[in-house]
């Protein structure tokens, strides 16, 4: 049985986005190096994609000097009541002390997780802490000392959103656009 997406942001919408903040990117650390920290799952894709992009607009010597990539898995705790109580499953393995960090986020709604992850990395001694996310859904935003740096899409009562990364139930990550759940 084949199941209809109904799109929201195209896989040519997308790329033409990360093309731009990839460029933001650049010239924002130009001759210097970056670590991109991709939070596992929802931002694997978008991870790929612009840290390639970031790299192909390095080549010429206008960009970074040098982009790793990292990842962090984190989980909620289910039983606990304070919000961004977390566990890391998965931490970055590369030293991020000193180093300029970018977080690379699927969605940002609550904003809870993204505070508590740019907590970790200050702690571990990140010289400078930016966020880059996919979506931003402002609607659901519970802290107001987070800022997104880097903003590929914002996205106010879209529901609940899966492809390009994020998931459904753990299908249809590897969709190649965004695509919006149909209301019960």
């Amino acid at each position: 049985m084949s199941q209809t997406h109904r799109v929201l942001l195209s896989e040519d919408d997308i790329l033409e986005k990360i093309e731009g903040i990839a460029t933001q990117i650049c010239e924002d650390y130009r001759g210097q190096e970056v670590i991109l920290v991709g939070i596992l799952k929802g931002a694997f894709v978008f991870l790929s994609d612009l840290a390639r992009e970031i790299e192909h607009q390095s080549q010429d010597g206008k960009g970074v000097s040098a982009c790793f990539v990292e990842f962090m898995s984190i989980s909620s705790y289910g039983d606990s009541r304070k919000p961004g109580d977390i566990r890391i499953e998965l931490d970055v393995r590369q030293s991020v002390r000193g180093q300029n960090v970018i977080i690379v986020e699927d969605v940002a709604d609550s904003l809870e997780t993204l505070y508590r992850v740019r907590q970790i990395l200050s702690e571990k001694g990140a010289a400078e802490i930016r966020v880059a996310v996919l979506l931003e859904k402002p609607e659901g935003h519970k802290r107001s000392d987070v800022s997104l740096d880097y903003v590929c899409f914002r996205i106010e009562n879209a529901g609940f959103v899966y492809g390009y990364g994020m998931d459904v139930a753990e299908k249809s990550r590897a969709l190649p656009f965004v695509a919006v759940a149909d209301p019960e």
